[in-house]
């Protein structure tokens, strides 16, 4: 898990902190109640469509229809990565960054459908998961004024995480501790990479 000490302290001026934007968290909620829960057999025949669909209209709606089947695992990844970085704002603050968390997560979810195969042997969740993850870093890395995580760190898990996406897509399917440590020739052992990656799911 992510170090509690790590935590927001400012956004940027222009983020807002409104009662509507709090307002919409709890519609939210609330909404998501009727929206369908995908296996990943659902997920792995919506994008089978998804792949053989030439129509763009029609695979964007595709698109929209995973989204909404995996709403629930947007929303569990936004849910802990604000926990670990909001850890000591208010309960509105951290609402609020649910939400932006969960634009982000969505906004990476729709790469995971354009990037996954079928003959990558893992389940479309677990690939999503890296990328709501890597989304969502990636908006708090450009948005946020303080981010309490030291540049080596984060610098070490851009290395790790870019070597295990290109030897997933060679391999077609997800990379071992091992051979990502191969990939970047040594420069972190099969456990440190192992440790980083529990850390990022």
């Amino acid at each position: 898990m992510l170090d509690d000490k790590v935590r927001v302290e400012e956004m940027d001026e222009d983020d807002d902190f409104s009662s509507d934007k709090q307002d919409a968290y709890h519609l939210f909620l609330e909404e998501i109640k009727g929206y369908p829960v995908y296996n990943n057999e659902d997920n792995l025949r919506l994008i089978a469509e998804y792949q053989a669909e030439s129509d763009p209209e029609r695979k964007a709606e595709i698109q929209d229809e995973i989204v909404t089947g995996n709403i629930r695992l947007i929303l569990k990844v936004s849910n802990e990565i604000a926990d670990a970085f909001s850890s000591q704002s208010s309960k509105d603050r951290k609402e609020n960054l649910i939400m932006d968390f969960i634009q982000e997560g969505s906004s990476g979810m729709i790469s995971a459908i354009k990037d996954f195969k079928a003959e990558m042997n893992t389940q479309f969740s677990t690939l999503a998961t890296i990328y709501i993850r890597n989304a969502i870093f990636s908006f708090l890395t450009n948005k946020l004024r303080v981010i309490r995580i030291p540049s080596h760190i984060l610098r070490k898990r851009k290395l790790i995480q870019n070597a295990f996406e290109e030897l997933q897509k060679k391999l077609h399917r997800a990379p071992t501790a091992a051979e990502t440590s191969a990939r970047l020739e040594g420069q972190f052992s099969a456990e440190e990479i192992a440790e980083i990656q529990d850390s990022m799911n």
